[in-house]
Parts: C-alpha cells; sequence; structure tokens
C-alpha cells in the first residue's frame, strides 16, 4: 500500500538537498534554490537544468560552514549505514544558517522484504503527482529516534514532528 506524503510547506531561501537524485523531487518542487547532492551523477541526471547538482558525499559537504537557509533529506537517509547518516547529519548542522531549519522526510526500519526497507510512495508536490519506490538495505539501526538524538546532540531545536504509519517528517532549527 503506498504512503502519501504531502510537500506543503514552504522552504523559504537557499535549499541543500542531500541526496537529491532519483526522483528529484525537492529540486522539481523548489528550482533553482536547490542544490541538490547525491554520490552518484547518475542520480542527479532527473534535475538537469532544474536545479544546481553536484557529485558529493554527504558526509563530507564542500561548502564553508553557514552555507544554507535551509537542508533537506527526502528519503536519503534510509540508505545510509547508521555512521554515515550521523556524519551526514553532522555536515547539515554546520552548513546550516543560524535560524535555518533541516527538514527530514523518511521511514523508520521495517523489514519489508527479507534484507530490504520498502517506502512505496505517493508525492504530492508543487502540482505535481510522483509515484515513486525507495528501496534499502534494513538498518534495524536508523530511523526517527536516532536523528532526534543526533540533532538534539547538535543543539538543533525540533519544531515539527508528524508520523504516518513508519513514515516521518520532522524539522529541525539550527538556534544559534
Amino acid at each position: 500500500m503506498k504512503t502519501v506524503v504531502r510537500i506543503s510547506i514552504d522552504i523559504p531561501g537557499k535549499i541543500l538537498d542531500i541526496g537529491g537524485g532519483g526522483e528529484g523531487i525537492i529540486g522539481k518542487t523548489f528550482g533553482k534554490r536547490v542544490t541538490a547532492v547525491d554520490r552518484d551523477k547518475e542520480e542527479l541526471e532527473v534535475l538537469n537544468g532544474i536545479s544546481e547538482c553536484m557529485v558529493m558525499d554527504a558526509c563530507n559537504l564542500q561548502f564553508p560552514d553557514s552555507s544554507f537557509d535551509n537542508v533537506t533529506f527526502f528519503y536519503s537517509l534510509m540508505y545510509m549505514d547508521s555512521e554515515s547518516s550521523g556524519k551526514s547529519l553532522k555536515e547539515a548542522v554546520r552548513v546550516l544558517n543560524p535560524g535555518g531549519n533541516i527538514c527530514i522526510w523518511d521511514k523508520n526500519p521495517e523489514e519489508t522484504y527479507p534484507g530490504l526497507n520498502i517506502a512505496d510512495l505517493t508525492v504530492y508536490s508543487g502540482g505535481s503527482i510522483y509515484n515513486t519506490t525507495y528501496g534499502a538495505s534494513y538498518n534495524k539501526d536508523s530511523g526517527k529516534d536516532q536523528i532526534i538524538e543526533i540533532m538534539d546532540s547538535a543543539g538543533l531545536s525540533m519544531t515539527e514532528s508528524q508520523e504516518k504509519g513508519k513514515h516521518f517528517f520532522l524539522i529541525f532549527t539550527k538556534i544559534n
């Protein structure tokens, strides 16, 4: 059964989209204000001309501190092991401007098929509808609780939390 995801929030300013390849939902929604990064160049091809695209490892972002107004993770953390997700979240905090937000859409781990965590989605975004499926190796050590713990330890404040089954949406704000 598909989970319905609605991107109905306004994300003002410059946006860094971590793992922004694949369907390119954030880039397609917010256009030229987005810098999408992904480790796989082919994953970024869907955004050619829509937003800026850069091949880059989220664990070692090549941007100065406080470079972006917002950072997004749209079903990208589920593809990372616990160590990589922790490093990429800390890098996101580093490149985020004070007062900026980190917005995370993802799915708590659930072994949907042997060894796999599957997110089957219908996404409503910017007047468009996308039907997509994301699948990653099952990693029981990742999910909402781990993200909250990392963001708390980085001094960010959780300003929004929504859940729909195993899927969640979180916003964290950088206070200083």
